[in-house]
């Protein structure tokens, strides 16, 4: 949500046809669509109980890389990728994954995600955590699997936000004092980056993300109602026009 108001404020923008509309740069596009995927996956995490903990946005290394989501409870550890592809195809093959008939390199970079998160979680635990990697698609048509995902030595899934509590849920491998030695690791910020920024104003960066999510939310709805009556124009022209010309020439000749 930080990236999508810092790019908006330095992009390129559009103005907006109508007070309340607010039109997204380029720039700030596809954070946009990133932070919304990542809320619809928030808010199905909060549904588990009291036992778990769950990190948002967790900086690792220098900074410049972050982890959506650390899951953790008497179940296992888990990472969660979040990708929001609204509409699109998915394709599984192995090691290789499409969207929309693109390749995408998901499954390497969430594999390497989980396998660093154990390292880092196991050193500050002083035990050994093993890290599922799980890859939650948000708002995709489908997901065709020609073979398994293949995560090499890191135990990977890939599911949608319907499907993600049912793979978090399952038998414990965890007792209670081994989730608790893991979590008091997991929250200190110099478990997983060297450097260590101050806390970001939550709040703030919230009610500005809902204020500008409100106008986007407008000025993408009018757009689609756009989309929707010029498709349907093009739709009827064929028709229309023809029918339109008979008419035309049959008051014509019957006027005469």
């Amino acid at each position: 949500m930080a990236m999508v108001l810092s790019s908006q404020a330095s992009g390129d923008v559009t103005p907006s046809p109508r007070p309340g509309m607010i039109r997204l740069s380029e720039e700030a596009r596809p954070w946009y669509t990133g932070a919304i995927g990542e809320r619809v996956v928030g808010r199905v995490l909060t549904e588990l109980g009291p036992d778990w903990t769950v990190l948002h946005s967790i900086p690792v290394g220098s900074g410049t890389s972050d982890i959506d989501y650390v899951v953790i409870g008497q179940a296992g550890v888990f990472t969660i990728n979040t990708k929001h592809h609204p509409g699109k195809p998915v394709w599984i093959g192995g090691k290789g994954m499409r969207v929309g008939g693109h390749k995408v390199p998901y499954i390497r970079n969430a594999t390497h995600e989980a396998a660093r998160a154990a390292v880092l979680l196991s050193a500050a635990s002083g035990m050994t955590v093993p890290v599922t990697s799980v890859i939650t698609l948000v708002g995709v048509r489908n997901i065709v699997t020609k073979r398994l995902p293949d995560g090499g030595s890191v135990d990977l899934r890939i599911v949608t936000e319907r499907q993600l509590l049912r793979t978090l849920q399952t038998r414990p491998v965890f007792s209670a004092e081994q989730v608790q030695r893991i979590v008091d690791a997991a929250v200190l910020p110099g478990t997983w980056h060297k450097k260590p920024q101050p806390a970001e104003d939550g709040i703030a960066i919230n009610l500005a993300f809902e204020t500008l999510h409100d106008g986007v939310s407008v000025m993408d709805a009018r757009i689609r109602r756009r989309a929707y009556w010029a498709g349907l124009c093009r739709r009827l022209v064929p028709v229309v026009v023809p029918f339109g010309a008979a008419a035309v020439l049959y008051w014509w000749m019957t006027g005469r």
